[in-house]
């Protein structure tokens, strides 16, 4: 009774509150890039350029916080846990080997996180091979085009493919030419009858009947085929970021539950490179079923994401954990989050940057800024 006492008045702190309010709004910021499937202007905001800058400004944030803030956490929890408590005046004493075990059990944590960001992406990338998070490049462009033009995305992804299959048609005719070359010239000096003649066109005209019927018939084989996988990659991604993002969301409670101003750092870090994210899921959808609200739809699932790691952040570490169990989730949290910066953010940053110009830029801009919101803070508190 008294356990269910406690989670009653934490689900009503205001701390907590503000905890998954923040974790709820880095969430939503998928939806966002879902809208951009909507809007002539919300796709001009995402070229690739300027998902470059996000991505690398949301990896310097999160760097930043990891090391600085949430490491260095850990390292205190864990001081605070093994060191001797003085009853008279409540002060903790920690020798040199408190101080070394504090460092190798934050160190261990960190790369818990660390090992649970790869385990995630090692059963992603094998339930499926060759999944991305984040949209490409050649995929915006072709999102772009769509928009922007007002075009159908299930004619224009048709089009495309009868384009390809007329080129590789010319080619393929270009090489019979030139091989029957001897036998157009033999032609040439032997006519034949008029009767031999307009049978061999009858002849002819049947066969490309047949050859066009059994291509047309060949493209919506195709046409479907790429349909449906369309469809499944969006699904697919979709459920990918929903199992990834849940970490974020418990990274985004703890640091909302040890600072306010950490919190809401972190969570506009991971909202600006949840847009991308919502982007990749919403445009395979709208490619494959030509319903903008689809797409959304399942950007809307995997915003869930965010909030059930914030409960879930909530059960374990609660409203009065002891400073062992804090030092831990703090450790982990940072391990996740430099894993995540390392292993996503960046390298896709620079997919889009291809002449690399916005990567390091965007990457101190949000070290900048978040050591200038240290440096204001540290001013209010004093």
């Amino acid at each position: 009774y008294h356990y269910y006492t406690q989670i009653i008045m934490v689900a009503t702190g205001p701390r907590v509150g503000l905890a998954f309010g923040l974790t709820i709004g880095a969430g939503l910021a998928t939806c966002l890039g879902g809208l951009v499937i909507f809007s002539k202007r919300l796709i001009h905001l995402t070229s690739p350029a300027s998902l470059s800058l996000a991505l690398s400004a949301s990896a310097g944030v999160m760097l930043f916080i990891s090391f600085v803030e949430l490491y260095t956490v850990s390292v205190e929890q864990f001081t605070l846990g093994l060191g001797i408590k003085n009853e008279e005046d409540d002060e903790v004493t920690c020798d040199h080997i408190c101080n070394g075990n504090s460092w190798l059990l934050a160190t261990i944590c960190f790369m818990g996180g660390v090992a649970l960001i790869f385990f995630l992406d090692w059963i992603l990338h094998y339930i499926a091979p060759g999944l991305h998070h984040d949209i490409t490049v050649d995929e915006l462009c072709k999102l772009q085009d769509i928009i922007v033009n007002d075009k159908d995305p299930l004619e224009s992804l048709a089009h495309k493919e009868k384009e390809k299959e007329i080129k590789q048609g010319s080619k393929e005719d270009n090489n019979n030419t030139n091989e029957g070359g001897g036998d157009i010239e033999l032609n040439l000096s032997s006519p034949s009858s008029p009767t031999n003649e307009n049978n061999r066109n009858t002849n002819q005209s049947t066969e490309d009947l047949i050859k066009l019927a059994e291509k047309e018939e060949q493209l919506k084989a195709e046409a479907i085929a790429f349909k449906i996988k369309l469809n499944k990659t969006g699904i697919v991604t979709c459920l990918a970021l929903t199992i990834h993002n849940i970490p974020e969301g418990i990274a985004t409670y703890v640091a909302a539950m040890d600072s306010a101003q950490f919190g809401g750092a972190l969570a506009i870090g991971i909202a600006l490179h949840n847009i991308p994210e919502g982007i990749a899921v919403a445009a395979p959808v709208y490619f494959a079923t030509g319903s903008r609200w689809k797409g959304l739809l399942w950007t809307l699932v995997s915003a869930f994401a965010e909030p059930f790691g914030g409960i879930i952040g909530w059960l374990v570490l609660g409203d009065s954990l002891d400073h062992i169990a804090e030092a831990v989730m703090f450790g982990i949290v940072a391990g996740i989050m430099v894993a995540i910066s390392l292993n996503e953010l960046l390298p896709t940053a620079r997919d889009y940057d291809r002449e690399s110009k916005y990567v390091g830029i965007g990457t101190y801009v949000g070290m900048s800024v978040m050591a200038a919101s240290f440096i204001l803070f540290g001013y209010g508190d004093a």
